[in-house]
């Protein structure tokens, strides 16, 4: 089976819903994947901006978010 059909056979069995959560997950991977490219001064910038917010608390756990996007999204 190819990675298309395997992809199809997953989708038939999605509801409405859930083809609409793809749908926005594949939407934010394609604008991630051409804002991807970014200078070695951008990507530092970033990681300083990160740093920061960890240091004054302006952040939030993985295990938080996850459950608040499981919880958004029904999953």
């Amino acid at each position: 089976m190819s990675t298309l059909e395997a992809t199809v056979s997953l989708m038939e069995k999605c509801t409405e819903d859930e083809l609409n959560i793809i749908q926005q997950v594949i939407r934010q991977f394609l604008i991630s994947r051409e804002q991807s490219k970014i200078s070695k001064e951008q990507f530092l910038d970033e990681l300083e901006i990160a740093r920061n917010q960890h240091i004054t608390g302006e952040f939030e756990e993985a295990k938080t978010s996850l459950n608040n996007m499981k919880e958004k999204y029904g999953i």
